[in-house]
C-alpha cells in the first residue's frame, strides 16, 4: 500500500459556489441554456477537513474494491492513497467517466466558433440525415444529454469493453496488470475475453447508420451511439475549419487535455480500426491526471496558478455551467455530467453500471436455409442503476456537487463548496457491488450519518445492480 499525506489540512473554503455549477436555486429552466446562478450563501461545512474522516472514506472505498483515493484541495493533492500496485502516474481505465470529457469539448467548440449552439441541428453537417424525419431534428444538446433518439446500443458499434485496460479484480499484481484475473462475474468475464481477441469497427461511421427509437428530446437513454455520433459530427466540422486540429482527438488533446497538464496519445482512449477514439468509455488517465482536470472544472475553467505556470482559461464559467444544466428527460444528468443538486427527496441514478435498458440490434439467420438475414431487437438486461441521495451538511443543507461515473464505481468528484475534488479508482467486481456514493461522500466530508436499520434499508436500495456496457 502507498500513502502519501500532505500536513497542510487548512479551513475548507466555504465561499460562494461558483457559477459553473447549478445548484437548484436560480437554474435555467431545464433542458434550456444556462445562465450562472447568482451568488448563493453556501451551506456551512466544518471548517477543516478532518484527516480522519478521509481516512475513514479510504478504508470504505478499498472495503469496496478500490484501488485509489486523491484528494486535492485549492489544487494542492492533500492526500492520496493506492491499493496492489497501482500510484498516481499509473493509467487506470475511466470506463463512462470518459463521457464528461464531451460536454466540456462541445463548449469549447462554441466558444471557438465551430457549432453554433447547442441547439444547432447535427443534419446540417451530418448531411446524410436530412431526409429522415427524426435524425434531421437531433440537436448537439439532444447527443450530449444521451436523449438524440437513436438506439442507443447496437453491435456495428463493437463488443462491449472494446479497449478497456485494467479495470478487473486480479489485474493489481503487477504493474502492467498483466497477472491471471480471477472469475470476476459474468459480465466482468465476457468483457475480459472479448477484448483482446477482436478488431474493433469505425464507430463513428457506424453510429451515423443507426435508425431511431424515439423521437429527440423525449427520451433519456444511456447507451455510446449518441457520443460516437457527436464525435462524427465534430470531426467532419474540424475538417471543414481553418483550425491546426482535423480529427476530434486532436482537438480534445489540444484544447482540454494539455492545458489542464495531460500530455497524453491517442492510444490512452481505446482507439478502434480508423484510429478514433472510444468516446463513452475508453479513457486510460491516471489519478493525477484525472483530478487536475476536476480541478479545471472546479476552478470554473481556469488552469496554471500564475506563479509556476501562467494562469489561462479553456473555457468561460458561463460556457461550463452549461453542462451542470438538468437536461428535460433526466433532471440528475447534465451535458455528459452527473449533477447532485441536493434538493429534498432528488435522487440521481447514475446509470454507470448500465447502459443496458432498451434494446441492442443485431442481424439473425432467419430460420430457413436461403432467406436473408433479418434485423431483430432483442431486449436488454435493464441496468437497475445506482441511485445516489443528496449530500447535506451536519445542520441539513445540500451540498451541490457534480460528478463523471465509471463502471465499478470510477469517480470524480467536483465540491466547489469545499475547495474539494476527488479521484476514486476500482476494481469491476463483486467486492463492488454495493459501493455507495452517498456513503463514501458523507464519510468523507464529515457528515456520515449513524448507521441504524432505516440507513441499512435505503443502503441496499442504492447498490448498483445490472451489467456493465464499457463502450
Amino acid at each position: 500500500m502507498f500513502i502519501r499525506s500532505s500536513s497542510l489540512w487548512g479551513s475548507v473554503c466555504v465561499s460562494v459556489l461558483m457559477a459553473a455549477v447549478v445548484t437548484c436555486a436560480g437554474t435555467a429552466s431545464v433542458g434550456q441554456t444556462a445562465v450562472p446562478a447568482p451568488p448563493q450563501q453556501p451551506a456551512s461545512l466544518q471548517a477543516t477537513l478532518e484527516r480522519s474522516a478521509i481516512e475513514a472514506a479510504t478504508a470504505y472505498s478499498e472495503a469496496h474494491g478500490g484501488r485509489a483515493v486523491v484528494v486535492m484541495q485549492r489544487g494542492e493533492i492533500t492526500f492520496e492513497q493506492y491499493t496492489q500496485g497501482w500510484n498516481g502516474d499509473r493509467p487506470h481505465p475511466l470506463a463512462s467517466g470518459t463521457k464528461s470529457f464531451n460536454g466540456i469539448l462541445a463548449m469549447c467548440a462554441i466558444e471557438d466558433g465551430l457549432i453554433s449552439s447547442l441547439d444547432e441541428k447535427v443534419c446540417e453537417t451530418i448531411l446524410e440525415w436530412k431526409d429522415d424525419p427524426r435524425k434531421s431534428q437531433i440537436t448537439v444538446r439532444h447527443l450530449l444529454t444521451l436523449s438524440s433518439g437513436l438506439v442507443a446500443n447496437d453491435e456495428s458499434l463493437g463488443r462491449q469493453g472494446a479497449g478497456i485496460q485494467g479495470l478487473f479484480e486480479g489485474s493489481d499484481a503487477t504493474p502492467d496488470g498483466s497477472a491471471k484475473e480471477k472469475r470476476d462475474g459474468p459480465i466482468a468475464r465476457r468483457i475480459r475475453e472479448r477484448r483482446q481477441s477482436e478488431t474493433t469497427p469505425d464507430r463513428f461511421a457506424a453510429a451515423v447508420q443507426l435508425p431511431t427509437e424515439a423521437a429527440p428530446g423525449t427520451k433519456f437513454h444511456y447507451g455510446p451511439s449518441h457520443f460516437y455520433a457527436f464525435g462524427e459530427f465534430l470531426d467532419r466540422k474540424l475538417k471543414a475549419s481553418n483550425r491546426a486540429e482535423r480529427t476530434y482527438f486532436d482537438y480534445l488533446r489540444n484544447r482540454v487535455l494539455v492545458p489542464c497538464g495531460i500530455d497524453v496519445g491517442i492510444d490512452r482512449f481505446a482507439p478502434d480500426s480508423a484510429n478514433r477514439p472510444a468516446l463513452p468509455s475508453g479513457g486510460h488517465l491516471s489519478a493525477h491526471e484525472w483530478v487536475r482536470f476536476g480541478d479545471m472544472v472546479r476552478r470554473g475553467g481556469l488552469v496554471g496558478t500564475g506563479t509556476e505556470t501562467p494562469a489561462s482559461r479553456v473555457l468561460s464559467a458561463a460556457s461550463l455551467a452549461q453542462c451542470f444544466t438538468p437536461s428535460a428527460t433526466n433532471p440528475a444528468y447534465g451535458l455528459t455530467w452527473w449533477i447532485v443538486t441536493g434538493q429534498a427527496g432528488d435522487v440521481a441514478r447514475v446509470a454507470d453500471r448500465g447502459g443496458f435498458e432498451g434494446e441492442v440490434r443485431r442481424k439473425e439467420a432467419a430460420p430457413n436455409e436461403g432467406t436473408p438475414a433479418k434485423e431483430v431487437a432483442r431486449p436488454t438486461q435493464p441496468p437497475a442503476a445506482a441511485k445516489l441521495e443528496p449530500v447535506c451538511d451536519a445542520t441539513g443543507k445540500p451540498i451541490a456537487i457534480v460528478m463523471a461515473a465509471g463502471a465499478g464505481g470510477q469517480r470524480l468528484y467536483v465540491i466547489p463548496q469545499a475547495d474539494l475534488v476527488v479521484v476514486r479508482f476500482a476494481a469491476l467486481g463483486k467486492a463492488g457491488q454495493a459501493y455507495d456514493d452517498a456513503t463514501f461522500l458523507r464519510t468523507l466530508l464529515g457528515v456520515a450519518k449513524p448507521a441504524d436499520a432505516k440507513d441499512e434499508e435505503r443502503g441496499s436500495r442504492l447498490r448498483p445492480a445490472g451489467g456493465t456496457r464499457g463502450r
